[in-house]
């Protein structure tokens, strides 16, 4: 999963996925949300220098119901001809409640 839609507040190029710089913010923010923590070396300028989402916790996601949005991006194949897609994708709620059924089942 890339990082860059959790920091989508600070990338020009992500407010075209999600529509504004405002939609940008509001993703980081629900980023932060599901995540364990901020980071302290890679600040959000457009978030007065807040620290950028790390570490997903699969317990939040499962949780609350709601789960990390995930970028995607195609390059082309050929050298030097650039990204031919992007968009967004929301990553399936089962994959998280799996895993943690299945970290509570190893750790007992």
């Amino acid at each position: 999963m890339t990082i860059r839609l959790f920091t989508a507040a600070a990338l020009i190029a992500c407010y075209s996925l999600v529509g504004t710089m405002a939609g940008a913010a509001d993703v980081t923010e629900n980023m932060t949300d599901l995540c364990h923590g901020t980071s302290s070396r890679f600040k959000l300028p457009t978030l007065d220098m807040r620290g950028t989402p790390v570490g997903v916790d699969a317990r939040l996601v499962a949780k609350l119901g709601v789960t990390p949005q995930v970028n995607t991006g195609i390059l082309h194949v050929s050298d030097g001809s650039g990204q031919v897609g992007a968009g967004v994708a929301t990553a399936p709620l089962q994959c998280f409640t799996d895993a943690v059924f299945d970290l509570a089942r190893r750790l007992g």
